[in-house]
């Protein structure tokens, strides 16, 4: 599966010349959760993905908002360890906020696969994505949810024993999400005031 995920960066070349009907069929395949054979459409729900980002955004931010839904959909099925960190170190750049949150809580999910590195932190496909996180705290884009489903994802990976918690980058990462858990614990819900605490528990 993971050998599939990679393949990201053939189906790169489509841009945003992508035929539209296939775009608009795996959209709605990506929507409904009805996509044939579940990696057998990878391609086209990456096709999706990019043919929405092509969009030019209106006025309500229809192009970058489906853009980033499309993309949040492929994280959230993307069912290996190694096809994750693809599609992170592929996608890095037009990650957003949510995308963030939701990349790291896939891999807090997936921590505990055999397949999953022993050390997350080494991988400088992992590294991208926190500092990215850590860019995201500095400059006030990370909300309440956000910041409390990372915290927790971080805790799940560091607990299950694949994220050594003494790594530079992760101690980075982690005071970064302290001092914004500072700003923004006020405009937290319980349950996300629950998650927050589980790391640092």
């Amino acid at each position: 599966a993971g050998g599939l995920a990679c393949s990201v960066r053939g189906v790169a070349r489509l841009g945003g010349g992508v035929d539209a009907r296939r775009a608009a069929a795996a959209t709605r395949a990506l929507g409904s959760g009805d996509a044939r054979d579940g990696y057998a459409s990878y391609d086209d729900k990456l096709a999706a993905a990019r043919a929405a980002r092509a969009m030019k955004p209106t006025q309500g931010g229809g192009g970058g908002r489906a853009a980033a839904i499309a993309l949040n959909h492929l994280i959230t099925q993307e069912e290996s360890p190694e096809g994750l960190l693809c599609l992170v170190e592929e996608e890095l750049g037009n990650l957003n906020d949510v995308n963030v949150a939701t990349a790291f809580s896939k891999l807090g999910k997936l921590c505990s696969f055999r397949s999953f590195p022993r050390n997350v932190a080494a991988d400088n496909r992992f590294r991208g994505l926190t500092v990215l996180a850590r860019a995201m705290c500095a400059d006030g884009r990370l909300q309440a949810r956000n910041v409390a489903n990372i915290t927790h994802a971080v805790g799940k990976m560091s607990a299950a024993g694949k994220l050594a918690a003494d790594d530079a980058d992760v101690q980075d990462t982690l005071a970064a999400l302290e001092g914004r858990v500072v700003l923004v614990a006020s405009h937290m819900k319980p349950q996300e005031v629950s998650n927050t605490a589980y790391a640092g528990g």
